[in-house]
């Protein structure tokens, strides 16, 4: 489980500078870079990561709405 989060927290690693900054990309600007299909997955890993600090801190479940 640990090296899932890890992979996860490697994966929204990988979108910090590039989403903030307009010259973070080689070429182009950042809402030409992502789409769906990044978003998405970075938002699945993100929530990986909240549900595994929110368990270890003895809550056991995620919501979007809390």
């Amino acid at each position: 489980m640990a090296e899932d989060l890890l992979d996860d927290a490697r994966e929204l690693d990988l979108h910090y500078i590039p989403s903030r900054y307009p010259n973070g990309l080689p070429a182009g600007y950042p809402h030409s870079f992502y789409g769906e299909k990044s978003a998405r997955t970075a938002l699945v890993c993100a929530e990986r990561i909240v549900e595994a600090v929110l368990c270890y801190y003895g809550r056991r479940t995620f919501s979007l709405e809390d």
